[in-house]
C-alpha cells in the first residue's frame, strides 16, 4: 500500500523526511533527555520532589488552557493549508481562545501547585520562585504550541528541526550554567523558559510567512473551532487531571522521596518522546491533509498505530533485558527500581499509543463521546485505586499502566469503528458524516 497517497509525494520522498526529520529529533530528544537526567543527577532527592510538582501542574495548566483548541485549529488548518488568508484566521482564532481559557487554568491550578509545594517542605521563597518560574513556562508555551501548526502543514520540517535543535542546545547550556552554581528546583523550572523565549520569536517570523495572522475574524471558523472544542474539552480536562495520576497519588499518600522515585522514573519513560515528537510533526499533519476516502484513512490509520506498537514493544524489550543499565543514567539513588522501571516504560509505551489513536482521530474530527471516555475511566480509575496500593511507586505505576491500556482501547476501536462505518456508508452510496 502505498501510504502517503496525494498529496503526498512518492514513498522514497517519504523515507527521506522522516529520516531526515527523525534523525534530527532523536538528537533532539536525545538532549532532553540528558537535560532531563542532569537534573535527576544534580539535584537532592527533595528539591527533585519539588521540580517534579511544578512540572506535573505545568503540564495541566497547559492541558487545561489548550482544551482541545490546539487539535482543533489543525483539524481545520488541514483543510485550507494552501490558503494564507484562511489559514491565518484558524489559528489566530485559536489562539484568542486560547488565551481566555489559559486565565481559567491559571486560577485552577496555581493554588494546588502552591499547596502541594508546601506540603513537601518548599519555603516560601522556594515556592514564589518555583511559581514564577512555572507561569513563566507556561506564557512561553501557549504561544510556541499554535505558531508550530502552520510549519507542521506546509511541512517546513528543516526549519523545524532547526529551532528544534537550537532550543534544545541551549535548555542544555541553561540548565547547566544555573544548576552548577544553584542546584534547587526552581533554576531547573527558570532554564527552560529562556530557550522558549528564542524559539517563539524564531517561529513567529516562519509562520507569518506561511499564515496571515492580520486578516481579523471569521465567526465561522470561529463555530468550527468551538464546536470541536466542546467535544474534546471534556477529555481534555478529564486527562489533565487524571493523565498525571501517578504524580498527584504519590504526592497525597506517599513521602517525598517516593515522589522523586517516580519523577525520575517518568525520564527513562522520555525515550518514547522521540516517536511522539515525530508522529505530531510529520504524521498528524500528513493524516489530516488525507483525502475523505474512508478506506484510506483506515488503512492509514491501522500502518501507523502499528509501526508505533512495534516501536514500544522494542523498546520495552530493551529495558527489560537491561534494566540495571536504564537506572544507571539516573544515579545511584535510584539503583534499586529494577521492577518499577519496567513498568514505567510499558506505561510510557501505552501511553504513546494511546495519544497516537487520539491525536489521529482528532485530526481527522473523530472524537469519542466524552460521555462515554470520562465515565468508563473514571469507573476503571476507581476500580483500579481500590485495588491497588497507591502509597507505593510501583502500584501507582501499575495504575498508569493499567489506564494507558483501557485509554488505548478505547480510542483506537472509536477510530476504527468510525472509518468503518464511513466506509460502509460509502459502500451504499450514502454520504460520509
Amino acid at each position: 500500500m502505498n501510504f502517503f497517497r496525494n498529496p503526498f509525494k512518492g514513498r522514497g520522498s517519504q523515507i527521506r523526511v522522516l529520516g531526515l526529520f527523525g534523525s534530527s529529533q532523536t538528537l533532539v530528544q536525545g538532549l532532553g533527555m540528558l537535560a532531563g537526567l542532569y537534573i535527576v543527577r544534580v539535584l537532592s532527592t527533595e528539591q527533585y520532589a519539588l521540580y517534579t510538582i511544578a512540572n506535573s501542574i505545568l503540564g495541566a495548566m497547559t492541558l487545561f488552557s489548550d482544551g482541545g483548541i490546539a487539535s482543533s485549529v489543525m483539524s481545520q488548518g488541514g483543510r485550507c493549508w494552501r490558503d494564507r488568508e484562511k489559514l491565518g484566521i484558524v489559528i489566530a482564532t485559536g489562539y484568542r481562545l486560547r488565551q481566555k481559557f489559559s486565565l481559567a487554568a491559571m486560577l485552577f491550578c496555581l493554588p494546588f501547585l502552591i499547596y502541594s509545594l508546601q506540603a513537601h517542605g518548599a519555603t516560601i521563597l522556594q515556592t514564589g520562585f518555583i511559581t514564577s518560574g512555572v507561569l513563566l513556562s507556561f506564557s512561553l508555551a501557549l504561544k510556541g504550541t499554535l505558531l508550530t501548526i502552520a510549519p507542521s502543514l506546509h511541512q517546513r520540517l528543516g526549519e523545524l528541526a532547526r529551532l528544534n535543535l537550537l532550543q534544545s542546545i541551549g535548555r542544555v547550556i541553561a540548565l547547566a550554567g544555573c544548576l552548577k552554581l544553584f542546584p534547587y528546583a526552581a533554576n531547573a523550572v527558570f532554564a527552560a523558559g529562556i530557550p522558549q523565549f528564542w524559539a517563539n520569536r524564531q517561529l513567529r517570523t516562519l509562520a507569518r510567512e506561511i499564515a496571515d495572522y492580520e486578516c481579523g475574524k471569521d465567526p465561522v471558523v470561529r463555530r468550527e473551532i468551538v464546536s470541536l472544542v466542546k467535544r474534546t474539552m471534556p477529555g481534555t480536562i478529564y486527562y489533565a487531571l487524571f493523565g498525571q495520576i501517578t504524580i498527584w497519588l504519590i504526592s497525597i499518600f506517599g513521602s517525598t522521596h517516593q515522589l522523586a522515585q517516580v519523577g525520575a522514573l517518568g525520564r527513562i519513560g522520555q525515550v518514547l518522546v522521540i516517536f511522539s515528537a515525530i508522529f505530531s510533526a510529520v504524521i498528524v499533519p500528513r493524516f489530516s491533509r488525507l483525502p475523505a476516502r474512508s478506506s484510506l484513512i483506515l488503512r492509514c490509520f491501522l500502518l501507523i498505530m502499528s509501526i508505533l506498537a512495534v516501536m514500544g514493544a522494542i523498546i520495552v524489550c530493551l529495558v527489560g533485558i537491561f534494566p540495571e543499565g536504564a537506572l544507571w543514567l539516573l544515579g545511584s539513588k535510584y539503583h534499586a527500581l529494577k521492577t518499577e522501571v519496567i513498568l514505567t516504560v510499558a506505561s510510557s509505551a501505552m501511553g504513546m499509543l494511546a495519544g497516537g489513536a487520539y491525536g489521529l482521530g482528532v485530526s481527522r474530527g473523530i472524537v469519542i463521546p466524552p460521555w462515554i471516555s470520562i465515565t468508563s475511566g473514571m469507573v476503571c480509575q476507581i476500580a483500579l485505586i481500590c485495588a491497588l496500593n497507591v502509597a507505593t511507586v510501583s502500584g501507582v505505576i501499575l495504575l498508569s499502566l493499567a489506564m494507558n491500556s483501557i485509554n488505548l482501547i478505547m480510542h483506537g476501536v472509536y477510530v476504527t469503528n468510525r472509518c468503518m462505518a464511513d466506509l460502509r456508508s460509502e459502500e451504499n452510496g450514502g454520504s460520509r458524516p
